[in-house]
C-alpha cells in the first residue's frame, strides 16, 4: 500500500510556514491600500508581479487600484497581461471592460463585458454594466432588459434602480 503524505517533510509537521517576499509585498501593498496610499500599494503589486506572474491577488488588486486612479490605458494592458494567465476569471474581463468603457471604447468593452458573462451569467454587477454598454451603442430596449435582469439577481442600487425607472444611462 502507498502511504499519501501531506507534502510535509517528516519532523516538520508543526512548523510554520516562513511567507515569501511576494507574499510579504502583497501584505505590505494590502495595508498601504487600505491606509490610502494607492501608488504605494500599486507600486509593490506591480513589483510582485515583476518577479512572479502567478499571484491572482496581485493582479486583481493593481486593476481595481488602477481603476481607482482613472489610469485605464494601463488598466487594459494589465487586463490583457492577466488574462493571459487567467482566461477564465470574469473580474478580470469586467474591470477591462470597464477601462475600455471609461476610455470611450464602448464597442471593444460590449464585446469584453460578453466574456465576464459568458464565465458568470448571473452577476447583476456585469449585466448592469452589460446594459449601460448596450444603451450607449444604442440598444435602449436591450439595455433595459439587461437593466432588469441585473436587478432581479440583487443588484438593487439605488442607480440602477433609476435607470430602470427612467429608461436611461446614468453615468
Amino acid at each position: 500500500r502507498r502511504r499519501v503524505t501531506s507534502g510535509v517533510k517528516p519532523g516538520e509537521e508543526g512548523k510554520p510556514v516562513e511567507p515569501t517576499v511576494d507574499d510579504q509585498n502583497i501584505l505590505l501593498a494590502e495595508s498601504l491600500y487600505k491606509k490610502g496610499d494607492l501608488q504605494g500599494a500599486l507600486a509593490l503589486f506591480k513589483a510582485v508581479l515583476e518577479t512572479d506572474d502567478q499571484p491572482y491577488r496581485a493582479w486583481e488588486q493593481a486593476l481595481n487600484i488602477q481603476l481607482l486612479l482613472k489610469e485605464y490605458k494601463d488598466v487594459i494592458k494589465t487586463a490583457d497581461a492577466a488574462l493571459s494567465i487567467y482566461p477564465n476569471q470574469a473580474i478580470l474581463y469586467y474591470f477591462m471592460a470597464l477601462a475600455q468603457h471609461k476610455d470611450h471604447q464602448d464597442v471593444t468593452a460590449l464585446t469584453t463585458v460578453k466574456s465576464a458573462l459568458q464565465l458568470d451569467p448571473e452577476n447583476g454587477i456585469y449585466l448592469e454594466l452589460y446594459g449601460d454598454l448596450l444603451f450607449l451603442t444604442g440598444d435602449k430596449a436591450a439595455a433595459l432588459m439587461h437593466w432588469k435582469k441585473a436587478k432581479c439577481t440583487g443588484n438593487g442600487s439605488e442607480k440602477l434602480n433609476r435607470k430602470i425607472n427612467e429608461g436611461k444611462y446614468l453615468e
